[in-house]
């Protein structure tokens, strides 16, 4: 039984070792996020959003195991939405796995998916709540290359959300899909 065992952490340690040598590049990364078009209707219109401009902002990593493959992690922290006295203010955290082009040139294209959580925090007056819903996204960019350990991120995804059940209502929203457009700079090592 212990060769079962033993086998398997052997070839993937053996995996990691030889992917090692492609050099894959491991950074972090700052960004500015715009949600363009969150909607949300709660089935109550006391709180019903309507193609909302979320800004925000965060941080990320990756980890290059190749040259051409990666595994990101990120947390983004939007405004919120503020309608009447509800406010509504959203984190993102999100990790997947991101493909980019071949090449050392100054431009990278790359691809990315990822599957996380949304927290939702809800500020009624006189309390506080919080839900959590699921969170998708998919989509790509561009890394320029500034400086040597330096490159300027533009990219385009598609985010998908969960939403959260305010009133039970029968005909609310229980998903919301959104473009997000990401700039921000990353510092590779």
């Amino acid at each position: 039984m212990k060769r079962f065992v033993f086998l398997p952490l052997f070839f993937l340690l053996l995996s990691r070792v030889s992917l090692a040598q492609y050099g894959g590049q491991s950074g972090i990364q700052l960004f500015y996020q715009r949600d363009h078009g969150f909607d949300f209707r709660s089935g109550s219109a006391a709180f019903d959003v309507q193609s909302a401009h979320l800004n925000g902002g965060g941080f990320g990593f990756d980890y290059g195991i190749t040259d051409w493959f990666a595994l990101w992690s990120q947390v983004a922290f939007y405004s919120g939405v503020r309608q009447g006295g509800i406010s509504m203010n959203l984190i993102n955290e999100i990790q997947g796995m991101k493909l980019t082009s071949p090449g050392k040139g100054p431009f990278r294209v790359y691809a990315k998916a990822g599957v996380g959580f949304t927290r939702y925090i809800f500020e009624f007056p006189g309390f506080r709540a919080v839900d959590y819903g699921q969170a998708f996204n998919y989509g790509g960019g561009i890394q320029i290359k500034v400086s040597g350990g330096m490159s300027l991120i533009l990219e385009a995804t598609q985010l998908a959300v969960s939403l959260p059940n305010l009133t039970g209502a029968p005909g609310r929203d229980k998903w919301d899909a959104s473009t997000l457009f990401t700039t921000g700079i990353a510092f590779h090592f």
